[in-house]
């Protein structure tokens, strides 16, 4: 009975680990979009206020795309932002 109460505590302690880490990487990989984002609009001498909102969207674009599978596209990118912009 110990060692069956043991085990619980052992696979809720995985499980959760195992739930940080996804979380750490879905954080780590929105940021480094944002940042792509960003450095991107910077490049092209777009104003601060514009390079974030950009960067935002490609973020939230990325959430959608499961582990990365295929990049985001352009016009996806767009079509965000103007729905965002006409709302």
């Amino acid at each position: 009975m110990l060692v069956a109460v043991f085990m619980l505590f052992v696979v809720g302690a995985m499980a959760a680990l195992a739930i940080d880490v996804v979380t750490l990487y879905t954080a780590r990989s929105e940021a480094q979009l944002a940042a792509d984002g960003a450095a991107l609009a910077a490049a092209r001498r777009l104003p601060i206020a514009l390079s974030t909102f950009l960067g935002q969207l490609a973020g939230g674009q990325a959430v959608k795309i499961v582990g990365n599978e295929r990049p985001i596209s352009k016009q996806t990118l767009l079509n965000s932002g103007l729905s965002l912009l006409n709302y």
